[in-house]
């Protein structure tokens, strides 16, 4: 059964891969950050199933480990696009913005580029969270136990 190493582990790496795969196909030219913050995000993704059910029992798959949840998040996934594309579009202003100062204003660029950085790493981490949760759902449904329908039942 996966622990929650394996989870954070896997859920890192899907992550910073599906966000930096999303990058590339939304031809923005900084995957390295997109890809960064999907690595965390995936990590909390992983993370997240566990802190809405906490494994203190062999049967603790409450509603966070249930199939309507691995439904609501590929729901999340398809409906992010949107927000990515906001974070994505943030960050190129504010970098053309940073670009436009005067060199006597540098610490001002270097702020802007910073935010525009960040905006990036958080596009990203949209991504990952969805993945992470994703596939700590996927590697508990192939265990024994398996994944509930909903997560209501048998506590």
């Amino acid at each position: 059964m996966p622990n929650r190493t394996v989870h954070l582990a896997v859920g890192g790496v899907i992550g910073a891969a599906a966000a930096g795969v999303r990058a590339h196909i939304g031809a923005t030219e900084y995957v390295l950050p997109e890809a960064l913050g999907g690595a965390v995000g995936g990590m909390i993704g992983a993370w997240l199933p566990d802190a809405l059910d906490p494994p203190n029992h062999p049967h603790h798959r409450g509603i966070g480990h249930g199939c309507a949840a691995l439904m609501g998040v590929g729901f999340f996934m398809v409906n992010s696009s949107a927000t990515v594309d906001r974070l994505r579009s943030m960050a190129e202003k504010l970098r053309a913005q940073a670009g436009a100062l005067r060199p006597d204003d540098q610490l001002r660029a270097v702020l802007l580029d910073a935010v525009g950085l960040l905006a990036l790493v958080l596009a990203g981490s949209i991504t990952g969270m969805g993945v992470g949760y994703a596939s700590h759902l996927v590697m508990d449904g192939t265990t024994p136990k398996g994944l509930p329908l909903i997560g209501l039942a048998d506590a």
